[in-house]
């Protein structure tokens, strides 16, 4: 499934495929790999967002999933680089890997991404929450929200008291598309060039 908001340009961006970023499991495994979609045009300096897939999901292959394509074309259209990528959470006894998968992605692309005791010199923050997800997730969630608050970081919270986990594919409402409109001006105020 894709996201629900389109914009225009999404299919004129540039995709590469396939592009490894890390050694997989073991010896002769393959490489674990990204998908970076761009704008169209000359390569520049560009803010990136990554996209990174919940889990677990047993095999290898949620950055071509709908979604995560349809993100990387939408971040794409609206200027920056969307980074899709594959992790090893393919169960619950892989978060360790999944986690240190992720860290060796961003630390391409991102220097700073620990909160720390003060976070009010930390990059500003948004959450999109789901009022009918999973309590257990929305419980992290909440945690999240008020340990940054009472570490003093630059936070925006955006609720959808109605969207389901996965709202911005699966609820094709008004408040999905203004969340995901909204975070594409958070990224476009806070990652500007």
């Amino acid at each position: 499934m894709r996201v629900v908001l389109t914009v225009p340009g999404m299919d004129a961006v540039s995709a590469r495929r396939d592009l490894p970023y890390k050694t997989g499991d073991g010896t002769g495994a393959k490489p674990l790999c990204m998908d970076v979609y761009s704008p169209p045009g000359p390569q520049r300096d560009r803010p990136a967002v990554i996209l990174v897939h919940g889990g677990p999901i047993p095999m290898l292959g949620a950055r071509r999933m709908g979604v995560f394509v349809s993100y990387g074309e939408l971040l794409a259209a609206c200027g920056f680089v969307g980074v899709a990528f594959d992790h090893r959470f393919l169960a619950p006894d892989r978060l360790p890997d999944a986690a240190g998968d992720v860290a060796d992605l961003t630390t391409h692309v991102r220097a700073n991404h620990a909160l720390g005791e003060d976070a009010r010199s930390a990059p500003p923050v948004l959450v999109a929450r789901a009022g009918l997800d999973n309590p257990w997730l929305n419980g992290g969630a909440d945690r999240f929200v008020q340990a940054a608050m009472a570490r003093g970081a630059t936070l925006d919270l955006l609720n959808h008291p109605e969207g389901r986990h996965g709202f911005d594919i699966l609820d094709d409402d008004a408040r999905s598309k203004q969340i995901i409109r909204r975070t594409l001006e958070f990224l476009r105020d806070h990652l500007a060039p």
